[in-house]
């Protein structure tokens, strides 16, 4: 851990490395389908459209060491899906977060 960071509490910590996990559209279009398909990946590596298979592993690879999905990911015995206590905690933490801002927020909502 950074200096920098001892300051901030593990939430804040913990929803900044997930953001910056997600932070590439075809990492959120890796997680969308992984859900979408809603069971482990075995054998093989998931086709998301336009990516090429070397992309989509380059992205799984960052998935993963961000927590956010689980397994092996590479060679015949691969299997891998999302870490559904890991996504649950970012939801759980964006959530806070986003309730934060609008309860302290200046701004009238609209709606």
């Amino acid at each position: 851990m950074r200096s920098t960071e001892k300051s901030y509490d593990d939430r804040n910590i913990a929803l900044s490395a997930y953001a910056k996990s997600l932070g590439h559209p075809a990492r959120i279009a890796i997680i969308r389908t992984l859900i979408r398909i809603g069971e482990p990946v075995r054998g093989e590596v998931i086709e998301v459209p336009p990516l090429a298979p070397g992309t989509v592993i380059q992205h799984l690879r960052e998935l993963k060491k961000a927590g956010l999905i689980e397994g092996r990911l590479f060679g015949p015995n691969s299997c891998y899906s999302v870490n559904w206590e890991n996504l649950n905690a970012l939801i759980h933490n964006l959530d806070d977060f986003l309730a934060f801002v609008k309860e302290n927020s200046s701004e009238t909502d609209p709606e």
